[in-house]
């Protein structure tokens, strides 16, 4: 199975085919991707060796697409193709910071630039994923569903979902897309995202280092914190704060 990552970020994708959390490996082949943080840019292509096609960024992803017919040729109807897009333009944590809703975010264009990858790829599924709509901004999630729509994709969505239930150590409502690609002949069956949720989150003791591993910097100090609880004891396993000068 084929997969084109976009904006993956720290992305599960990325490790699926040497499993995830315990979980059964997938095979999934990975062969384009974009990510501008050179960091995890870099721990990607580590993990896929074999992805010939790693980008900085989506826009650089895409005009070489637009400008290479053999590169389009050989990512067309790719099996699957995910958007992770950078959120900070469309979540409600901009009202609790009190930013100006009319801000533009630089990054805010690449939510809609997945649908020219879509239009000049036809890939076999899109998983696109936001922050959920909100007061402020919801006609953006409209529109990727409205242009999906009318490219010939049956569009499913689910404006909540909540990503502690399939398997992330912390609770987000985020908004899941999943588009397929309706072709002559072939009926799609029904298809509802609630079937990915297990019921119950995990426990955060699962990612937590032991307090042994901690390094020790990471430790405050009596000169860091105020105390709140007249007993409070230092966790035996705290090293010694180290000297302040």
């Amino acid at each position: 199975m084929t997969a084109i990552l976009n904006c993956y970020g720290i992305a599960s994708e990325c490790n699926f085919t040497e499993g995830f959390r315990g979980r059964s490996p997938i095979p999934l082949n990975i062969i384009a991707g974009n990510e501008w943080n050179d960091t995890l840019r870099q721990q990607f292509e580590k993990a896929n060796p074999s992805c010939r096609h790693s980008y900085k960024d989506m826009r650089m992803m895409l005009q070489d697409i637009k400008d290479n017919p053999t590169l389009q040729r050989e990512l067309h109807g790719v099996d699957i193709m995910t958007a992770t897009p950078p959120c900070f333009g469309r979540t409600v944590l901009r009202g609790e910071n009190d930013i100006d809703p009319s801000q533009v975010f630089k990054d805010d264009d690449l939510f809609h630039l997945q649908l020219e990858l879509v239009q000049l790829l036809q890939p076999k599924r899109v998983l696109s994923e936001m922050t959920p709509p909100n007061d402020h901004f919801n006609s953006d999630h409209k529109e990727v569903i409205h242009k999906l729509t009318n490219l010939g994709y049956a569009v499913t969505v689910t404006d909540r979902f909540p990503s502690d239930l399939c398997g992330d150590a912390q609770h987000r409502d985020r908004w899941i897309l999943v588009a397929r690609r309706k072709q002559p002949g072939v009926t799609l069956q029904p298809f509802s995202l609630e079937n990915a949720c297990q019921g119950r989150s995990m426990p955060v003791s699962q990612i937590l280092d032991p307090p042994s591993k901690v390094p020790a910097a990471c430790w405050i100090t009596k000169n860091d914190w105020q105390q709140v609880f007249t007993e409070a004891i230092p966790h035996p396993q705290s090293p010694v704060p180290p000297a302040h000068t």
